[in-house]
């Protein structure tokens, strides 16, 4: 039977590096995330991810780099996409960084997707090469969006034998759990939960319609939700969309003014930060 109220199924504590989100921790949640299905599944991942922002926003000394970097890894966004950035990186690029670990494993990889046997190339990679349960040093997800950013900024001459490189280094970091995603996200698709952007926003609302002193009525939520959904697309910039949340991130009083910003003044125009 379908639950109205949705918790992790893990211990919390087991998803952070002290105050900090790792991303090991991160791929626990999405893997929870996709495991939810059935009537009402989608109504359950935003009450999952609304109990995540709200973890990462507890914390005073890390919330709002945690909830950009969170933000950016969920929705694929690491820039703004009006700054023409681009990973440069597709499935052969991949398969050249598996080769540079393992010489036999792009054949076996290739051989998994053809046979059904995974149905993705992050799924094939993490079954066919060799990883550690846990890895030696954590990823913070800050760390994991600077080495993505890292990765899109090569170019120029001996750019793609850099780039194979870069991404043999990524995936050798990780456990075969963050390799999953560590590869869709290079690929540009997306965590692939079920969860659509929109839905993250809904979730990114009611952690913050719960917040004191910003709760308020159900109406007060809805709008809220689609004033951060307006004032995203008016400007799709993560780091400037937290920072135009103010204090409400880190529990701070002046954050009932901020998340103000984000609310329509009347169901047809919304006031973006």
């Amino acid at each position: 039977p379908f639950l109205s109220v949705w918790h992790f199924p893990r211990d919390p504590c087991s998803h952070f590096d002290g105050s900090r989100l790792t991303f090991a921790g991160l791929a626990d949640v999405l893997d929870d995330a996709s495991s939810l299905g059935g009537t009402g599944s989608n109504l359950a991942k935003v009450q999952f991810f609304e109990d995540l922002f709200c973890r990462l926003m507890d914390n005073s000394d890390s919330g709002s780099s945690q909830l950009k970097s969170a933000l950016k890894l969920l929705t694929g966004r690491l820039k703004p996409a009006q700054n023409g950035f681009q990973l440069n990186v597709d499935k052969a690029a991949i398969l050249d960084a598996v080769g540079l670990i393992d010489a036999d494993a792009p054949k076996k990889i290739t051989k998994e997707l053809q046979t059904g046997e995974s149905d993705d190339l992050g799924t094939a990679i993490a079954r066919c090469l060799d990883f550690p349960e846990v890895a030696a040093e954590p990823w913070l997800l800050e760390n994991v969006c600077e080495q993505l950013l890292d990765l899109g900024a090569l170019s120029g001459t001996g750019s793609q034998a850099k780039r194979s490189e870069k991404v043999a280094d990524m995936i050798r970091r990780s456990t075969s759990r963050e390799v999953v995603y560590l590869v869709r996200l290079m690929l540009g698709t997306g965590p692939r939960v079920g969860i659509k952007e929109g839905s993250l926003f809904k979730a990114l609302a009611s952690a913050l319609h719960s917040r004191k002193p910003c709760k308020g009525t159900a109406a007060d939520a809805k709008a809220l939700q689609k004033g951060l959904t307006q004032s995203f697309a008016v400007n799709p910039d993560i780091d400037s969309f937290v920072d135009g949340l103010g204090g409400v991130v880190a529990g701070e009083a002046e954050g009932e003014a901020s998340v103000s910003a984000f609310t329509p003044s009347s169901p047809m125009a919304a006031s973006p930060a």
